[in-house]
């Protein structure tokens, strides 16, 4: 059996038990935990989905809690290129910085105004954006943020501020993102879930209009929309209850 443990009634989580369901074939193979109380079945594999009650021998059983801000300095320690960072406010904090929170979902804490964060980043200007699926070691997705609204944020590339994740065809003379720079995509995703203790996640990496890379955060719990991404997790999830 195969159990997603996620903190709470997740919609991605939910929808990832069902698609394993799906490919395994019952619904009795997999299961999804939903609080500390709960307890998987013996020899279940358990697969990590954001929660700090989460087993140590879980898939993903490193993460101990979505503090964004130890994410950074674990980033920065293992010399992964983050942005600037600081734990007060900066005298220019209007002037291009960001006020932000330790425990934040999809930027929802870059509304926030003034001196009100519990660390301050330096806003770094993009080029592009993209989001990078490591999952042991290996790339299982990788797709770019495009705005999918006419009105969408200029430099806050998320779901709340008009933007998405598309994932483009690979096919030489199709591939948008080209080969050398998915190659150097992939290398600082697999070093940046290493860096963090995970086994699997979603990093979020810019490039810079000076043509590097930075890396913004890892998503423990990747949003995981019907198509590409479900698909690749499940087959992944199931790839690794083998090994």
């Amino acid at each position: 059996m195969i159990v997603i443990h996620a903190p709470y009634d997740s919609a991605t989580a939910n929808r990832l038990t069902k698609a394993l369901q799906t490919a395994l074939g019952g619904d009795s193979k997999a299961l999804h935990i939903k609080s500390k109380v709960e307890v998987a079945p013996p020899h279940a594999f358990v697969v990590n989905w954001g929660s700090a009650s989460a087993p140590a021998t879980a898939l993903n059983g490193g993460f101990k809690g979505s503090d964004k801000l130890k994410q950074l300095q674990q980033l920065d320690k293992a010399s992964v290129p983050v942005p600037v960072f600081h734990l007060e406010a900066p005298l220019d904090l209007h002037m291009g910085w960001l006020a932000r929170k330790k425990h934040h979902v999809d930027g929802d804490d870059l509304m926030v105004d003034g001196m009100d964060g519990d660390y301050f980043t330096e806003i770094v200007p993009c080029a592009r954006e993209f989001r990078v699926h490591s999952f042991l070691g290996k790339s299982i997705l990788l797709g770019e943020r495009q705005p999918k609204i006419t009105k969408h944020h200029p430099y806050i590339r998320t779901v709340s501020r008009g933007w998405d994740i598309q994932y483009p065809s690979m096919k030489a003379g199709v591939d948008p993102i080209g080969m050398d720079l998915r190659v150097k995509l992939r290398a600082i995703a697999h070093k940046a879930v290493k860096a963090v203790g995970y086994d699997f996640g979603g990093v979020d990496i810019g490039l810079t209009e000076a043509g590097t890379l930075v890396v913004f955060e890892v998503n423990s719990a990747p949003g995981l929309d019907p198509g590409a991404e479900l698909d690749v997790y499940t087959a992944a999830i199931i790839q690794a209850s083998y090994v």
